[in-house]
């Protein structure tokens, strides 16, 4: 069936989409700790890139290997993804408040979104463990937002003696760019792991995919 098996190599069509998803998440990690500054406005900025790069690229690719319901949550989450992402280009400018809001919103809905594919997918799929587990840590990620204050300050003394601060916007964009980073490995290592899996792993979802088809 399209989108369930490759009689050519054997390998899961959805690894492509999957691997994309993982590269783009390390980067947006590695966006996040290569850089010096913290403020809420880089944050939107890597944050907006990365959500409507990630929306465009990862999100048609998966509908056109995905067949129906997957192809529709992931076409909804790649919606939620790219609203967000043109917000906060829009927004870059705006106080930490707008930041804390902007990312939970975001990964509240994209991460119940992804839950309810990955549980509907469990024993009908192979790719319903990668989404259950980043819908998880995406809306761990909701809740940290959630529970920063945009006030949060905390003085300490600096590398060096050299005074230093843990402000909301430094908190919430260093756990951004963890998640990212952690979420890009994990899928890459999935998404090889289906390339290079054996056709027996596609096999097992096939009956599953012919029953919803039906």
């Amino acid at each position: 069936m399209p989108g369930t098996t490759s009689t050519t190599t054997g390998a899961f069509p959805y690894w492509g989409p999957l691997a994309l998803r993982g590269v783009l998440s390390f980067a947006a990690g590695m966006a996040v700790t290569f850089s010096t500054d913290h403020s809420e406005s880089r944050g939107m900025l890597i944050f907006g890139v990365f959500a409507i790069v990630s929306a465009l690229a990862v999100g048609p690719w998966s509908a056109r290997v995905l067949e129906r319901p997957w192809s529709v949550y992931s076409i909804v989450q790649a919606a939620i993804t790219l609203v967000a992402g043109i917000a906060a280009l829009v927004l870059v400018s705006s106080e930490v408040r707008v930041w804390l809001l902007l990312v939970a919103v975001w990964a509240g809905a994209s991460g119940i979104v992804e839950l309810i594919g990955g549980l509907r997918a469990r024993g009908r799929q192979p790719f319903s463990k990668e989404w259950v587990f980043t819908a998880v840590l995406t809306m761990v990620l909701a809740v940290v937002f959630v529970l920063v204050p945009a006030d949060f300050f905390v003085q300490y003394g600096g590398t060096e003696n050299v005074p230093g601060a843990q402000t909301a916007s430094v908190l919430t964009l260093g756990a951004f760019g963890a998640y990212a980073a952690i979420v890009g490995v994990y899928l890459v290592i999935a998404a090889l792991s289906y390339k290079w899996g054996t056709e027996s792993t596609v096999r097992d979802a096939a009956p599953a995919d012919q029953e919803v088809a039906r």
